[in-house]
């Protein structure tokens, strides 16, 4: 015991002299491996709302070093599972070859990508995503888990936002013709259309939560927490986040026909708080509103887009390639401006569909979608059967989970 613990002291020592944040992640690492020890589904709900918050190196290390740990730990008992564990994947096995054939093709793409070492560098997050959603539809096998992991993903956003303002990220763009982030609050994101993106899903759990919950004083910080993220929304000025919003709005007065008066009124609460923002920050307004603005280089990026499909619509150039062919494309004929975004700061497309057919083609866009449609299906099919169990707040809860699953698209 004496050497593993002079080992583990000497580990940490190196890797804080080697790399700061290496030696933070190790720390934070073995200070978390007793908790996933000693209860996995305690250990991986603590560790979900730091996901909400890799814009910030500290917890970017710590996010790694606790999704390491908790690999590790799944790998160790995965013979040990709980039963509805491997019926889980069994019920799931539609989606889980859909998810297979996606990691196989990306990897594949490597092949002819002009740049392959960039792409791999993107192909692991991938792999890492997978693996995670396997280990969540094995461990997560209760309904109090399942509340659990959702309280956690709406903590881990109202987290990331409330660090924003704790910054004094809570002001309003200077002028609508703007690609960088300067004036939109980025949270723990670091990037305010990933915070958006976050958003709008957290949203969505956290009212379904908010009307399954008895308690009055849990109801009470859950609306407060949802007012904050419509906040926090609005305040990212993310344009993508809105038209989510909107579509996420629409998808739930489908799904949710029995309750489509709490819809409603949770919609104009929501427009009641962006109301507020937009008359106190008016260029925030015009920001949101702009979408057809020739000065952001989004169109630019769009154009390069499509013409890489069309000289590539099998397959695409690459996983992650975008940026290395851009400039390859932007002498075709056809007026472009904001070069600088291809030449001088490579972007991406800034529109995951439009990056999905680019790289990867009709193919790898294709599988992408069959993922997500898999997953709301499974998401469906266990609605019915609590509805048919009669266990009303828990199929909500997984209609809610469909809502939000689009919402995030």
């Amino acid at each position: 015991m004496v050497a593993a613990l002079s080992m583990t002291g000497l580990l940490l020592g190196v890797g804080l002299a080697a790399n700061t944040k290496l030696g933070i992640a190790l720390l934070l690492a073995l200070l978390f491996l007793p908790v996933v020890l000693t209860n996995f589904q305690r250990g991986l709900t603590l560790w979900f709302p730091v996901i909400f918050l890799e814009g910030l190196p500290a917890f970017n290390a710590a996010g790694k070093g606790g999704g390491l740990v908790i690999v590790l730990a799944w790998l160790a008992g995965v013979r040990r599972l709980a039963p509805p564990a491997p019926e889980a994947l069994r019920c799931l096995r539609p989606l889980m070859f859909a998810l297979a054939a996606l990691l196989v093709f990306y990897a594949c793409s490597l092949i002819w990508a002009q740049d392959a070492g960039r792409g791999f560098s993107d192909l692991w997050h991938w792999w890492a995503v997978a693996l995670l959603m396997v280990i969540v539809a094995t461990a997560v096998n209760t309904r109090r888990h399942l509340r659990a992991m959702c309280t956690a993903f709406v903590g881990g956003a109202l987290l990331t936002v409330a660090f924003g303002i704790a910054g004094g990220e809570l002001t309003a763009s200077t002028s609508a013709v703007q690609t960088a982030s300067e004036g939109r609050l980025e949270g723990g994101q670091g990037d305010p259309n990933f915070l958006a993106a976050g958003i709008v899903p957290a949203i969505i759990l956290g009212l379904v939560l908010l009307v399954t919950t008895r308690r009055s004083w849990v109801r009470w910080g859950i609306a407060a927490a949802c007012g904050l993220l419509a906040l926090g929304l609005v305040a990212s000025e993310s344009r993508g986040g809105v038209v989510a919003a909107v579509l996420a709005m629409l998808a739930a007065l489908v799904l949710f026909k029995r309750h489509r008066v709490h819809v409603l009124v949770a919609t104009c609460l929501a427009l009641g708080i962006a109301t507020a923002w937009f008359a106190v920050a008016p260029q925030a307004w015009d920001r949101v509103s702009e979408f057809d603005n020739g000065g952001s280089g989004r169109t630019e990026l769009w154009t390069i887009a499509w013409r890489m499909f069309a000289d590539h619509p099998v397959q695409g150039v690459g996983l992650f390639n975008y940026s290395v062919q851009a400039p390859d494309y932007a002498s075709a004929p056809g007026s472009l401006g904001r070069l600088d975004l291809i030449f001088d700061h490579a972007q991406v497309a800034h529109n995951v569909y439009l990056q999905a057919l680019a790289e990867t083609g009709v193919v790898g866009l294709g599988l992408f979608l069959a993922v997500a449609v898999l997953s709301m299906r499974a998401a469906w099919l266990a609605a019915r059967r609590f509805r048919a169990l009669g266990d009303l707040s828990t199929e909500m809860l997984a209609r809610g989970i469909i809502v939000a699953t689009i919402g995030l698209m």
